[in-house]
């Protein structure tokens, strides 16, 4: 139950409590990012039809990983776990560079010691994959 794919990503982030279109143009990027990395990790793999595909989905929003998914699966049979692993270790990097950022962003701007350790803390958690622990520390 502590897999990060039990957790949704704005809910890792603390963007629950952003606007909309702010929580919008971060899922896009996380997308859009999140496809660069799997047409990189398969490259030479994949059809030229994919591409055409990537270009269809940017344009598109909403869209969600399942989706990206999917096409994946019906195009590529037996890359299911590949992609699977694809994007569980994406969600897990991108997930950390956040929380790198905001750390750098507290040390160059310290207004507050308690915040900056809660975020050391969450990255700990991160690291370790303790996935629940970031989450409670995010509501606290």
């Amino acid at each position: 139950m502590n897999n990060i794919t039990n957790f949704e990503l704005l809910q890792l982030v603390g963007g629950t409590s952003w606007e909309e279109k702010q929580q919008r143009d971060f899922i896009n990027k996380y997308v859009i990012t999140l496809l660069g990395f799997i047409n990189e990790n398969l490259n030479g793999k994949i059809k030229s039809e994919t591409e055409e595909y990537f270009s269809q989905i940017i344009k598109k929003t909403p869209y969600s990983e399942e989706e990206i998914k999917d096409f994946f699966k019906k195009n590529y049979p037996g890359l299911d776990q590949v992609i699977t692993d694809l994007v569980i270790d994406f969600k897990k990097q991108f997930v950390i560079s956040v929380y790198q950022e905001k750390i750098r962003e507290l040390s160059a701007n310290i207004t507050s010691d308690t915040l900056l350790i809660k975020w050391k803390k969450i990255l700990e958690r991160a690291l370790t994959d303790d996935w629940e622990g970031v989450t409670k520390l995010m509501k606290e």
